[in-house]
């Protein structure tokens, strides 16, 4: 059933004028409404929207994703639902690519996200790089704090507050220095290696061995859409216009 997003209501099509093409130096953008591959009611595969054309697919067929045309939370608009049953299992969902993504080691990422649950969570993953090492956004579990909080990595690790159960817009510039931005509010921001994506990881972290082998630390949870730069944006005509759109559209 491919081409979800035909049929769909058009107030999902375009959340305003402003849109993340708007922005130069889109390199991957994957949004709900739009280029959803269904096989038995669950993903199959998610278009990439951008010029990059780089498909995400489920690989593993107990690893498709589940389609929810309308999550109420997240402004009515549709989403895929991810759920992990623990750090590797072949239950655990993910969407992979391996094609070349970015040129370039600093890179900012968007995601509309929500969590449904920390039970038995320790990392689940939003976005990463399909091989190792992985620059990645995902939550992770701290001993020392309450359930989970927001963290970008590409080795050393950037952490923000702890995670709750409501949606959330998680921005994260990975570089040399790297920034997390959670609903417009710059929250943490620290030093971090500089690596490039060689290829895509949606809800999941890479697979552990073969491209074959299971997903690893999905998420556990909805995200709506995806957008990737292939730089660092700029705050105030870039990065917080982006924002205001991603808040609007969703209602976060």
């Amino acid at each position: 059933m491919p081409g979800i997003g035909v049929g769909i209501s058009p107030i999902f099509r375009s959340g305003g004028s402003f849109s993340p093409s708007s922005v130069p130096d889109l390199v991957a953008w994957y949004r709900a409404d739009q280029g959803i591959t269904l096989v038995g009611g669950r993903v199959q595969s998610w278009e990439d929207r951008s010029a990059t054309g780089d498909t995400v697919e489920a690989l593993i067929p107990s690893a498709r994703p589940n389609f929810v045309a309308s999550v109420p939370s997240l402004n009515g608009r549709p989403a895929l639902e991810f759920v992990s049953t623990g750090a590797a299992d072949p239950l655990n969902m993910a969407l992979v690519s391996h094609g070349t993504l970015l040129t370039n080691s600093h890179t900012t990422t968007f995601v509309v996200c929500q969590l449904s649950s920390d039970v038995g969570m320790s990392a689940p993953v939003l976005t990463s790089d399909s091989t190792s090492p992985t620059p990645r956004v995902r939550c992770l579990f701290d001993a020392g704090l309450p359930g989970l909080r927001y963290e970008i990595a590409t080795g050393p690790s950037l952490p923000d507050g702890p995670v709750d159960l409501d949606p959330h817009l998680v921005v994260g510039e990975l570089g040399a220095t790297g920034i997390i931005r959670i609903d417009g509010i710059e929250t943490a921001n620290g030093p971090l290696f500089a690596l490039q994506y060689d290829g895509m990881t949606v809800g999941a972290g890479p697979p552990a061995g073969l491209p074959t082998d299971p997903p690893t630390y999905s998420w556990n949870g909805y995200i709506s859409e995806i957008c990737i730069y292939n730089r660092g944006l700029d705050l105030t005509s870039e990065t917080a216009p982006l924002e205001a759109h991603f808040m609007a559209k969703y209602g976060i």
